[in-house]
C-alpha cells in the first residue's frame, strides 16, 4: 500500500461532515476560540488551502505557539483539517504525527507514522516511535523489528542500537554480526560481509540504495539492493541488465557497476555524491540556458545506448545523478529495466509520469521513447511549457509529440537539436543586447515562445 493510500485509508475512514476552520468554535481549558482565525493560527488554517506553501519550519512555529498558550488541541486540529484536505502533503501527516507524539498519544500518531514509512525524510524517525508504542504496549518482537529498520538506515543510530541490543537480550536473541547480517528494509535482507552500510540515500520502485563502506579496499560505494518482490519477479533479469549493460556500453556517463550478488540482488556501484536532478527540480525550475545544457549533457550517455539499439525506458530526475552537484556532468544510472535489441515492450514498463503515448501500450517502441522523456525532463526544469512559439516551444513540441515518427529520431539527433537552440539564443541574446544598447529599450521577444 503506497504512502497517500494508506494516508487517504485512515481519514477515508471517517466520513462524517466536519465544520470548516472558519466554523469550528474550539473550547480548551474554558476558552472560547472565534470563528475567525487569528494571527497566531493562521498558518496552519492557511494549509488546508489546496496552493498554500509548506514550510516545515512556519508549521513548527505556529505549533508551538499554540502550546505555549494552553492550546495544543487546536493546532491538532488545524492540522486534522489540513490533512484531510491534502493528504498527499507529507510534511503535513509528519507534523501532524509528531504533535500527537509530543502529546504522548502515539495511538493517534500510529496511522500516521505508518504511512510515513513510505518517507524518504521521515521514516527514520517514523519506525522509532512506532517501536516505543510496540515497546509500552509489551509487543517486544514488533518493537525490535522497527528499531532495527532504524539501524537499517542508520547503523550508528545510538537510541535506536541501545534499544534493539536491549531488547535482543530481554528476548534471548543474539545480536546478529554487523558485516554478515544486517537488515536492509523492506522486509528483510543480507549484505555481503564485505560492505559496511551506513545509510539509506533513497528507494525506488525496484530497489533501495544505500552508502556502503567496502571493506576489502577502503572506500565508499552505493549499493543497489533489490526488492524481494522484484526480485521473485523479473529481479534476476533486471539485476543481470544492470550490472552488465554499464561495461558493455563503455561511456563515462552511465554508473560504473564494481560488483554484483545475485544471492541477495544486490548491484554495488561508483558513488556519486553529487545528489540528483530530481534533488534540483525540488528547489524550483531552471533558467533556459543552464537546462537546455543539462538535457544536452545527458543526450550523451543516452547516445551511447541509442547506438546499440538500447532503450533506457526509465529516463526520470531521479535515475540522472550528477557528479559534483554540476547540471553539466550528468550520470545515467538504472539500467533493470533497459529494453535489448530484439526483445518484445511488456505495456507499462517505467514511471508513468515520463512515459511515451507508444510506452503505456503493447506497441513496439524504440529510442524515440527516451527522447519523449527527456522532453518531460525539460518542460519540468523550465516550470513547464515555455509557449506557442519559439526555438525552444518548438523543440519541446518535436519531443512530446503523440506520434513517435514526430520526434527525433534517437538522443543523438536530439543532442544535436539542442545545441543548435543553444547556439541560436546565444546569438539572439548578443542581438538583444546590441538593440537595447541602441535603442535603449526593450529587444525583441518570443525567443523562448513568450509573447
Amino acid at each position: 500500500m503506497t504512502f497517500w493510500t494508506r494516508v487517504r485509508r485512515f481519514f477515508g475512514a471517517d466520513e462524517r461532515p466536519r465544520p470548516t476552520t472558519s466554523q469550528a468554535l474550539a473550547v480548551e481549558g474554558g476558552t472560547s476560540k472565534p470563528s475567525s482565525p487569528d494571527p497566531v493560527e493562521e498558518p496552519l488554517v492557511r494549509l488546508a488551502a489546496p496552493d498554500a506553501l509548506v514550510d516545515p519550519a512556519v508549521i513548527d512555529r505556529a505549533v508551538d505557539a499554540l502550546r505555549r498558550v494552553g492550546l495544543e488541541l487546536r493546532a491538532v486540529e488545524l492540522l486534522g483539517d489540513a490533512v484531510r484536505a491534502r493528504p498527499a502533503e507529507e510534511e503535513i501527516v509528519a507534523a501532524l504525527a509528531y504533535l500527537h507524539a509530543a502529546r504522548l498519544d502515539l495511538e493517534a500518531a500510529a496511522p500516521l507514522l505508518e504511512a510515513l514509512r513510505g518517507s524518504a525524510h521521515h521514516a527514520l524517525r517514523a519506525d522509532l516511535l512506532l517501536g516505543e508504542r510496540a515497546e509500552r504496549k509489551g509487543r517486544l518482537d514488533e518493537a525490535l523489528r522497527h528499531y532495527e529498520r532504524v539501524l537499517a538506515r542508520d547503523v550508528a543510530h545510538g537510541q535506536a542500537r541501545a534499544r534493539a541490543e536491549r531488547l535482543r537480550h530481554l528476548l534471548g536473541a543474539r545480536e546478529a554480526p554487523l558485516a554478515q547480517a544486517t537488515m536492509i528494509e523492506p522486509e528483510g535482507v543480507s549484505a555481503q560481509g564485505r560492505y559496511r552500510l551506513v545509510r539509506e540515500l533513497g528507494r525506488g520502485g525496484s530497489g533501495a540504495i544505500y552508502l556502503a563502506f567496502d571493506t576489502h579496499m577502503g572506500r565508499e560505494v552505493a549499493l543497489k539492493v533489490y526488492h524481494p518482490q522484484v526480485m521473485k519477479a523479473d529481479g534476476a533479469s533486471q539485476l543481470a541488465r544492470e550490472a552488465s549493460l554499464p561495461a558493455r556500453i563503455g561511456h563515462p556517463a552511465i554508473i560504473r557497476v564494481l560488483d554484483v550478488d545475485a544471492g541477495i540482488g544486490a548491484v554495488v556501484m561508483e558513488l556519486v555524491s553529487g545528489g540528483t536532478l530530481k534533488d534540483v527540480l525540488r528547489r524550483g525550475s531552471l533558467d533556459v540556458d543552464q537546462a537546455l545544457e543539462a538535457v544536452g549533457a545527458l543526450c550523451a550517455p543516452l547516445a551511447a545506448l541509442h547506438d546499440v539499439g538500447i532503450v533506457h525506458r526509465d529516463i526520470k530526475p531521479g535515475n540522472i545523478l550528477l557528479r559534483w552537484g554540476m547540471l553539466h556532468a550528468p550520470v545515467l544510472t538504472d539500467l533493470g529495466i533497459a529494453l535489448l535489441p530484439g526483445e518484445r515492450h511488456e505495456p507499462g514498463v517505467g514511471t508513468p509520469a515520463y512515459m511515451s503515448p507508444e510506452q503505456r501500450t503493447s506497441q513496439e517502441i524504440d529510442s524515440r521513447s527516451d527522447v519523449y522523456a527527456v522532453g518531460v525532463i525539460l518542460a519540468a526544469m523550465l516550470g513547464g511549457h515555455p509557449g506557442q512559439s519559439g526555438p525552444v516551444a518548438e523543440l519541446l513540441d518535436r519531443c512530446l509529440c503523440e506520434e513517435a515518427a514526430g520526434r527525433p529520431r534517437d538522443a543523438r539527433e536530439l543532442g544535436d537539436r539542442i545545441e543548435s537552440v543553444r547556439a541560436g539564443l546565444r546569438h539572439a541574446d548578443v542581438h538583444v543586447s546590441d538593440v537595447v544598447a541602441i535603442h535603449g529599450g526593450e529587444g525583441p521577444r518570443g525567443l523562448l515562445g513568450t509573447p
